[in-house]
């Protein structure tokens, strides 16, 4: 058979295989929040605007009389709320199949196709777990922070925290930030990884790199400008208090915590203590506390604090069943999940009605908009494949949720 044939007959096959539901399964299986948040496909136009109340009306007084009825009225004021301008953050994933390959399996459909959809799986794979990282990051695409750096030869970096080696990958290109993010100090390839060590090596050097100094996927910040990825949880809900530094259009400065969340510094603090204390705070606002989200490793602190008072809630053999403890807490009874995507020093306490995340099309989908998934290189031999996003994390009620520095 022909590659001309072949790849006719590929990209029929590849639209039934690369459904939207076999996407989901493909992106979303090793990250629970991903997968749990609630999704609309429904992002058309400029942006997608909704509100947020923070006060009432406060012409309310219990003083009697005549002189009482003035007083509520001399009190009244308006609602108070904002109209939050949500806008989409857009992620591609670009990959070639070289031209030897299709000569070599053309007389083997199925060979063929398994070498395509390999590449294609891998590909949708990792713009998931990019998808992932974003959705618990905090708007700045920010892996890890530089321990130590060696010029080299070879260039070694050490981050400070090891368990962040799980963003990095050989052949990914990063670029390193100062600590501000005020400069790019230059972009290089990852061309090993020692995880235990925690390091990375790049494949030259990158000058001005100090300790503290940030690493970031290529791409996803611009200096001066500010994130180019979703708005994670950690960017709704911030381990600081919010400035008056527009977020959506917004200044949250006017109720920090009704419009920026909770947040608790418990580097003094049990897990399950903090916990509950910052649940107290959300349940005084309505919340219904029903996933709290946390690395594995504080995960397991947490299992074995509880010890025998946990109630464990296996995953099972479900798609996407995820291992998880239940928690009573003030503002309910929640499951606590382990999620490799959420950093080490911050517990998230959600109340999930409030979380959602918009976006164009499946998410992520293969690019087709002229009927084809597979496309000819225009400067090589060989054919391309894109997937790609266009979504947005946004938070109905901040205020609802919490967010605990360990």
């Amino acid at each position: 058979m022909a590659v001309t044939d072949t790849v006719a007959a590929a990209t029929y096959i590849l639209k039934r295989k690369y459904m939207p539901g076999k996407i989901a399964q493909l992106t979303q299986r090793n990250h629970p929040f991903y997968n749990q948040v609630r999704k609309d496909p429904r992002f058309t136009g400029e942006d997608m605007r909704f509100v947020t109340k923070y006060a009432n009306p406060q012409g309310v007084t219990s003083q009697p009389n005549a002189a009482g009825f003035v007083a509520a009225q001399n009190a009244d004021s308006v609602h108070k709320g904002v109209q939050w301008a949500l806008d989409r953050s857009r992620k591609i994933s670009y990959h070639t199949v070289e031209g030897e390959l299709l000569m070599a399996t053309a007389d083997n459909e199925g060979s063929f196709i398994r070498a395509i959809t390999y590449a294609i799986d891998s590909v949708l794979e990792e713009h998931g777990n990019k998808l992932a990282f974003d959705l618990a990051g905090d708007g700045t695409g920010k892996l890890a922070e530089v321990s130590t750096y060696a010029a080299g030869p070879p260039v070694v970096i050490t981050v400070t925290d090891a368990k962040d080696m799980y963003k990095f990958s050989v052949g990914q290109t990063i670029g390193v930030y100062d600590t501000t993010l005020a400069t790019l100090r230059g972009t290089k390839d990852i061309t090993a990884v020692n995880r235990g060590a925690g390091t990375i090596t790049l494949s030259a050097a990158v000058a001005g790199t100090v300790a503290t100094d940030l690493l970031i996927n290529v791409g996803d910040y611009t200096a001066g400008t500010g994130g180019n990825v979703i708005s994670g949880i950690g960017a709704w809900v911030p381990a600081t208090a919010p400035t008056s530094t527009a977020f959506f259009g917004i200044d949250r400065t006017a109720d920090t915590e009704l419009l920026g969340g909770h947040r608790l510094a418990a580097t003094a603090m049990d897990l399950d203590e903090a916990i509950l204390d910052i649940c107290a705070e959300q349940a005084k606002w309505g919340a219904r506390v029903d996933r709290i989200w946390m690395s594995p490793t504080n995960w397991n602190t947490l299992v074995a604090k509880l010890d025998q008072k946990v109630e464990r809630m296996p995953g099972g053999g479900a798609v996407f069943g995820f291992d998880a403890i239940r928690v009573a807490t003030p503002a309910g009874t929640a499951l606590a999940v382990p999620d490799p995507s959420f950093p080490e020093n911050r517990v998230y306490c959600t109340d999930m009605r409030s979380i959602f995340m918009k976006h164009l099309g499946s998410l992520p989908h293969m690019a087709e908009d002229d009927g084809r998934q597979l496309m000819r290189v225009t400067d090589d031999d060989g054919i391309e494949f894109r997937a790609r996003s266009f979504s947005q994390l946004g938070v109905s009620h901040p205020g609802r949720n919490g967010v605990i520095t360990l």
